[in-house]
């Protein structure tokens, strides 16, 4: 997966940075080849074009209504 950021580095010595990231998935992704290195690498025996159902990709969630969309 690849990442858009937008902190400049941290220059200081004695305050460390902290961060939290977070990736989210909707329900028809897959797991697809890429030509650059991968993040997370795909464990548990994920094979390119299977879905993320696994417990490194934890469901937190499910809509109830398939045809409502968020915006």
């Amino acid at each position: 997966m690849k990442t858009l950021h937008g902190a400049p580095g941290n220059t200081s010595r004695t305050c460390w940075r902290r961060v939290l990231s977070t990736r989210w998935l909707g329900d028809d992704a897959i797991i697809a080849r890429r030509p650059w290195k991968t993040s997370p690498p795909t464990l548990g025996g994920l094979q390119f074009g299977d879905r993320p159902i696994c417990s490194e990709f934890p469901i937190i969630g499910k809509m109830k209504n398939k045809n409502a969309r968020y915006i």
